[in-house]
């Protein structure tokens, strides 16, 4: 898929002699090539001359606004855009009029690509330290280089270390957040302002992917209380983004990062993940690997001989306790 210039050809006709019928027009409406409006049109501009609805101070602010809308309007159903997304295809090309320079129709092509790919799921203890932030690095780059997608929690730690790690990288993300974009829902452990910077960036995030709280904590009006369902929530949103990684398809997977043996979270989704058949590998953060707690009928072996996984343990079900959905090595 690829993104081009209306400018560079000029009319229709050239577009069509250059590409068949594979392009597609994403822009607004244009009376003086007979263009209809795209249902993917960018709502938002920076140009006072363009006609839109809501006007913006720059370029890059209403390519992040379009990112949100588009966002919103997939989690919705909304019929026309999901019609329109659905008829893309790896030999698309998208056609508007800021190629090469930031345009929507890279929010669009990002969208598609995030779509095709098979994502590990990277989690760990709230409480690892900086000094493992390189050893999660390594692993983004190594899952990254794969290419697979990471998803993410919203919790600081090993969550944060991995989500700026994606963010540096550019890599397909998917981040399941405990609270909303209005920052109501979070807690003292949330990352919340890595995630400020993921939404900066227009990366897609799962706002109260725990499910939404009423409760007087989360609305903002009990300063110092603790949400009753918190706990409840934060099990919710570990389920989802498991779920969400074991239905992108083959090499889809679970790495959880411990600052020790008995970090209940962590275990909770590594054998979570084993119910759901993913494959899972553990690094063991400043303890001994013979002390990783069991993950049901199975055992534990040494993930690599090289590399950053000789660090890694990966749990090698029983015959018939878990699948076998992809590898890392």
């Amino acid at each position: 898929m690829q993104v081009v210039n209306f400018h560079h050809y000029g009319s229709t006709e050239a577009l069509t002699a250059a590409f068949g019928e594979r392009w597609r027009y994403i822009g607004r409406p244009n009376k003086r090539f007979a263009l209809p409006a795209s249902p993917l049109a960018n709502r938002y501009s920076h140009n006072p001359l363009a006609h839109v609805q809501e006007g913006c101070a720059s370029r890059e602010e209403a390519i992040t606004r379009y990112a949100r809308w588009l966002q919103e309007q997939v989690l919705a159903g909304e019929t026309a855009v999901c019609d329109e997304l659905s008829r893309l295809s790896d030999q698309s090309v998208l056609v508007c009029w800021c190629a090469p320079q930031a345009c929507h129709g890279h929010i669009i092509q990002r969208w598609y690509q995030e779509q095709q790919v098979a994502y590990v799921n990277l989690g760990g203890s709230r409480d690892l330290s900086r000094r493992w932030q390189s050893l999660v690095q390594r692993v983004v780059s190594a899952v990254h280089a794969q290419g697979r997608g990471i998803t993410v929690g919203c919790a600081r730690g090993a969550d944060a270390f991995a989500l700026e790690a994606a963010l540096e990288r550019a890599a397909c993300l998917r981040i399941f957040a405990i609270g909303g974009r209005d920052g109501r829902g979070f807690w003292r452990q949330s990352a919340v302002d890595t995630i400020g910077q993921a939404e900066a960036a227009g990366r897609w995030i799962h706002w109260w992917a725990g499910g939404p709280c009423p409760c007087p904590s989360c609305q903002g009006e009990a300063n110092g209380s603790r949400c009753p369902t918190l706990i409840q929530r934060l099990s919710a949103r570990s389920q989802l983004c498991l779920q969400f990684a074991a239905g992108s398809g083959g090499g889809a997977g679970f790495i959880g990062f411990l600052a020790r043996p008995d970090s209940p979270g962590t275990v909770a989704c590594a054998r979570l993940a084993v119910h759901l058949g993913l494959p899972v590998i553990l690094f063991p953060c400043g303890f001994n690997g013979q002390a990783l707690p069991t993950l049901g009928n199975g055992r534990w072996t040494v993930a690599g001989r090289e590399g950053v996984w000789a660090a890694g343990y990966r749990w090698t079900p029983t015959a018939g306790e878990g699948s076998e959905r992809g590898n890392y090595l």
